[in-house]
């Protein structure tokens, strides 16, 4: 195989402003859906606001609603005016009592970096970007949208990640005003992705000035094991709800205020479904969505269209626009309603795997690398049998963790040059996308790849599981 085949060229550029985060539990998101809706949509962000049109008013904006929380990230000054007088009266009624039960603002502040290549799927992104941070000992977020990925870090520690990237071959371009790097894919085991398929590690959040309980990874497998160790300790195990079913999407670029507003009002009605209550309405009120749902994801920035994951029955929904208004994963460019029950609607359907993450401690670092390169190593497994034809259905039996022991798994799941071609690996290898918030990690693969994916996480947990004789840990 040609090497020049192998060589990624990526661009990495820091974002201006520095920003927060902010962790709402579901339970009080109805009372800040106001500001959630300033923050998105009012004018009153700075003297500019008005004349800009809505989704590109901040150089970026993330808010998120999954089954475990609201997540904010926003710019430092919107997080102080809208939100923290709200979180100060919230902290005067609550009191002491568990922390994860708070609504918290980030105490330190976080630099934005953005992700553009060509070469790289997202899977490798995860690995050949945080993996370097990871060892280093940075906490970091990170998040694949439809159109880029971004990486959020402490900004007390950019100049180490700084360092890091040069170190790992990128050089500041002047000309590109960012970090560029042609780099060579450092594992040879490395999941596909689709471009198009939206973004997860804890932060220390609330900052913590205590040292790490555990001495930082000196290699990938190592911080793999540690990881899940971790996980294994808090009794976090990946959750599942089959019936959340998403789809990667973007606002089209070719846009106008009749579209705008369009967006913008659906967008209003889905953040109004989100919430804890309105799952069910009374024909008179007029204000209430006749809808729920429980997972959305929204990403803004000054330079590109707003980037959304959202479920997909909400494209088919009479009261929405949303399908005619929205781009798609893959080669979409349209939705219709019968497209959710058709044969290939699975291609395009997300399903996501949870880490409930609200009671880690808070030092915990290298969460996305570790369960990334857990995924990697098995969802590039070409599914090819010894008769060299592609059994997919037989994963169950292959794969499962409970029928292998750890050094036959592995040299299951080894990839073999010229054992597939790379358009069959590419066809064979499960699509894997993360999504970061305050106090969860979501893994994001398509449906059909979901029980692939759902295994090579109990693999990882296998991997630190100490011997058992009968039903006793030794």
């Amino acid at each position: 195989m040609d090497t020049s085949m192998n060589l990624i060229t990526a661009q990495i550029s820091f974002l201006e402003g520095r920003f927060a985060l902010i962790h709402i539990p579901l339970e009080y998101y109805p009372f800040f859906l106001q500001p959630i809706q300033r923050l998105l949509f009012g004018e009153d962000h700075d003297e500019d606001a008005s004349k800009i049109p809505w989704p590109y008013r901040h150089d970026f904006l993330n808010v998120s609603i999954t089954p475990i929380e609201c997540s904010i990230v926003c710019s430092r000054d919107l997080a102080t005016r809208f939100f923290r007088p709200l979180v100060e009266r919230f902290a005067d009624l609550l009191g002491g009592g568990d922390q994860s039960d708070h609504v918290h603002i980030s105490l330190e502040d976080f630099e934005v970096i953005q992700v553009d290549g060509q070469g790289l799927d997202a899977g490798q992104r995860v690995l050949e970007l945080t993996s370097p941070l990871a060892l280093a000992g940075i906490s970091i977020f990170f998040q694949t949208t439809y159109f880029s990925d971004y990486i959020l870090v402490p900004h007390k520690s950019i100049h180490t990640v700084i360092q890091t990237l040069e170190q790992r071959g990128f050089t500041f371009s002047p000309s590109a005003a960012a970090y560029v790097s042609h780099l060579s894919p450092s594992s040879p085991i490395t999941p596909r992705h689709n471009r198009h398929s939206s973004t997860s590690n804890p932060f220390d959040f609330p900052s913590s000035s205590s040292a790490p309980s555990t001495p930082p990874a000196s290699n990938i497998n190592e911080l793999r094991k540690q990881t899940f160790s971790k996980l294994k300790r808090a009794g976090i195990v990946p959750d599942v709800d089959r019936s959340i079913r998403l789809l990667s999407c973007a606002a089209r670029k070719e846009t106008n205020k009749v579209l705008n507003a369009q967006l913008r009002d659906d967008l209003l009605q889905v953040l109004l479904a989100t919430c804890p209550g309105t799952n069910t309405y009374h024909e008179n009120d007029n204000q209430a969505p006749k809808f729920s749902t429980r997972f959305l994801s929204l990403t803004l920035t000054s330079e590109e269209p707003i980037s959304l994951l959202l479920e997909s029955s909400l494209l088919s929904n009479p009261n929405l626009a949303l399908a005619s208004t929205l781009l798609f994963s893959r080669s979409s460019t349209s939705y219709s309603p019968e497209d959710e029950g058709s044969p290939g609607a699975g291609k395009n359907v997300l399903i996501p795997i949870t880490l409930d993450l609200r009671h880690l401690p808070l030092e915990a670092t290298g969460i996305i690398c570790g369960v990334a390169g857990c995924l990697a190593q098995v969802t590039n497994h070409s599914d090819h049998s010894k008769d060299g034809r592609n059994h997919p259905d037989d994963d169950g039996e292959k794969l499962s963790p409970k029928t292998v022991n750890t050094e036959s798994f592995m040299k299951q799941i080894e990839v073999r040059q010229g054992s597939a071609s790379e358009a069959e690996a590419q066809e064979n290898a499960v699509e894997i996308s993360f999504l970061s918030t305050a106090r969860a990690g979501t893994v994001i693969v398509r449906e059909k790849e979901l029980e692939r994916a759902i295994r090579a996480l109990e693999f990882g947990a296998e991997m630190v599981s100490p011997p058992r004789v009968g039903n006793a840990e030794i």
